[in-house]
């Protein structure tokens, strides 16, 4: 397990420049968007100038945990490199995903919004860029590991009934991604299954309240949506409250159910996200200090908060474009705990 060293050493130093609660309090408290973007810039080292636009402050935060993630594989091999490696590859999904937006809604991408993977890419995004329409980018997939989603893609599309792209995608991610775990040491298996698995009911339970809830889906809709290898939310267990019209007092899995019947007021899907995700982030601090160092799910903890880090720099600054106060701001915040 010495093959870990390395790699924990260097999570060790990349957490160290996540930012603390103080800064978090400092950026909060910044009296215009202009002085928080600074801020940002000044303590993430992130290039940003007061006239970069929002959506181009995110992707380049998205950039620096990609940046941590290519630092981090550089001391891995076998096993744990590969289950990095697929973790890269969610960054090749959200490129697919939104040149696949792109072609449906008839506009051009900006290549400034593609993330470079470097080696790690495994496909030709310039030809994905320059073809003409959907069609041509399911062709261009054929021939890449994303064969056969590409296919079923394309063959719901010619069939006038397309499949949600985002859908098909993620399926496909979290199947290559478990099956990834498989050349880890049994516990370190086992551990890294319990970690994503937790992430994997709250996005399951996530994905349930805000379809029945905000789009009234039916439970047979809303099943379509359930992502596989959950810890606790299986699709066994779906089936017994999907149909109830409080499914929350029949929510007996700990600890999702004491946080969701906390949960007061008319958005349960909102509150429920807040709610779900500051459980997340505490469960993954706990497991960096928890877990043997010598196994993958530290790491896989420190990329989950520093995903949380960058989610929380963003809701600041739309609240300080929309003029917020700090107060209101705060409670959509993760990272910030009572």
């Amino acid at each position: 397990m010495s093959e870990y060293a390395a790699a924990y050493g260097r999570m060790r130093a990349l957490k160290g420049k996540l930012l603390s609660r103080e800064e978090f309090d400092t950026l909060l408290k910044a009296p215009v968007l202009n002085e928080a973007v600074a801020f940002v810039r000044t303590h993430t080292g992130v290039e940003i100038s007061d006239t970069t636009s929002l959506s181009q402050i995110e992707h380049k935060l998205k950039e620096s945990l990609l940046v941590d993630y290519l630092k981090i594989i550089k001391f891995l091999d076998g096993g744990p490199a590969e289950v990095v490696k697929c973790l890269i590859s969610r960054f090749e999904l959200i490129n697919l995903k939104a040149i696949f937006h792109s072609k449906m809604a008839g506009v051009k991408l900006s290549e400034e919004f593609i993330f470079d993977l470097g080696p790690h890419c495994t496909i030709n995004l310039e030809n994905l860029l320059r073809a003409q329409n959907l069609e041509e980018c399911f062709e261009i997939c054929e021939i890449t590991m994303y064969k056969t989603t590409a296919a079923l893609l394309s063959r719901s599309f010619k069939d006038g009934k397309p499949y949600p792209l985002c859908l098909t995608l993620d399926l496909d991610y979290y199947q290559r991604l478990h099956n990834s775990l498989s050349r880890l040491s049994y516990f370190d298996k086992q551990n890294a299954e319990i970690f994503l698995g937790t992430q994997i009911d709250v996005l399951n339970i996530l994905r349930f309240l805000r379809l029945k809830f905000n789009y009234s889906f039916s439970p047979g809709e809303i099943f379509h949506y359930i992502l596989p290898y959950g810890l606790k939310f299986t699709k066994a267990l779906f089936w017994k409250i999907a149909e109830a019209e409080d499914p929350i007092s029949l929510f007996k899995l700990k600890p999702y159910n004491q946080i969701l019947t906390a949960l007061q007021g008319a958005n349960v899907a909102l509150d429920a996200e807040i709610a779900l995700n500051r459980y997340l982030f505490n469960f993954a601090k706990r497991k960096i200090i928890g877990t043997s160092p010598f196994q993958i799910t530290p790491l896989l903890a420190f990329f989950m908060l520093k995903e949380f880090e960058i989610r929380d720099i963003i809701s600041i600054l739309n609240g300080k474009k929309l003029g917020l106060e700090p107060a209101e701001i705060k409670k959509h915040l993760i990272t910030w705990i009572n």
